[in-house]
């Protein structure tokens, strides 16, 4: 591509059909509440009311005062249950037959059960793993094992067809690329330009013609990396096919959670993204 105001250019082994710098806004490059948000950025609405699991916005401020404001025994808590009945969509007739113990067990069965529906929805497995034996030698084979149930997972492929066909796609960089920098590059100078790409030049093992002398190159995102640029490459092994190959990344990271503001249970979550 041609190098930008700042002398960045992209170098593809291949003519990509799918260009997702091309879609960016200025919303999507410019963190401010100065601008007006498009039609094509603006947050969709939520499947669910503000209020779920609970039937009415009444009960979710009740639950909500209980479990998260301060205690009713105090100024504070007076003060807050004075400032809910106050809200707009706080409606007494929906206190009658109100259970505390009813919808706090409802909170309770909407944790104990997976997110989202079938075909896309999470799912509910076993894992074995393999205990270590300390002071003993043996294979691994032979090592005792532990089986933990319930294990809450999302098999990929359906996070990859969900992303794939989802509006978030025209984000995604499904060609990979070598970013490069001119540090000599001046925008202002129209005769200022790269040699000429048709130029017949030796590729290297990526299908990239050779870095320019004085010229660098840019690290950064997964689908600028020579990992990515080579797996890309393998394709050419293949038999050709009338429908284009992309290969899309995973990238995995696991953090601890702490699941209240009191106690010590937490979750180590496993996450993952597209590159």
């Amino acid at each position: 591509t041609k190098p930008n105001a700042h002398g960045v250019y992209k170098v593809y082994a291949n003519r990509p059909t799918h260009d997702p710098d091309k879609s960016l806004n200025l919303e999507q490059l410019c963190d401010t509440d100065e601008l007006l948000p498009t039609e094509s950025t603006a947050s969709a609405e939520p499947k669910q009311p503000w209020y779920f699991p609970f039937k009415n916005p009444t009960t979710a401020h009740m639950i909500m005062q209980e479990n998260l404001g301060p205690s009713g025994n105090t100024h504070a808590g007076t003060d807050a249950i004075a400032e809910m009945f106050l809200q707009d969509d706080f409606e007494k007739k929906d206190l009658i037959g109100f259970s505390s113990k009813r919808e706090n067990d409802r909170l309770d069965r909407l944790v104990d059960t997976p997110p989202g529906e079938p075909p896309n929805g999470w799912k509910c497995g076993t894992v074995k793993l393999k205990l270590p034996c300390i002071g003993h030698c043996t294979s691994e084979d032979d090592a005792p094992e532990i089986e933990i149930n319930n294990i809450i997972y999302r098999p990929l492929l359906d996070t990859l067809r969900e992303a794939l066909q989802s509006s978030t796609f025209e984000h995604f960089h499904l060609t990979p690329y070598e970013l490069r920098w001119d540090p000599n590059h001046d925008a202002r100078d129209p005769d200022d330009d790269m040699d000429d790409a048709t130029t017949e030049q030796q590729l290297d093992e990526h299908g990239l013609p050779p870095l320019p002398a004085g010229h660098l190159q840019v690290f950064g995102e997964v689908y600028t990396s020579p990992r990515m640029l080579k797996a890309h490459k393998a394709f050419d092994k293949l038999p050709p096919s009338p429908k284009e190959r992309v290969r899309v990344p995973y990238m995995f990271f696991s953090d601890a959670t702490h699941l209240a503001s009191f106690g010590n249970a937490s979750i180590w979550p496993l996450y993952t993204y597209f590159g």
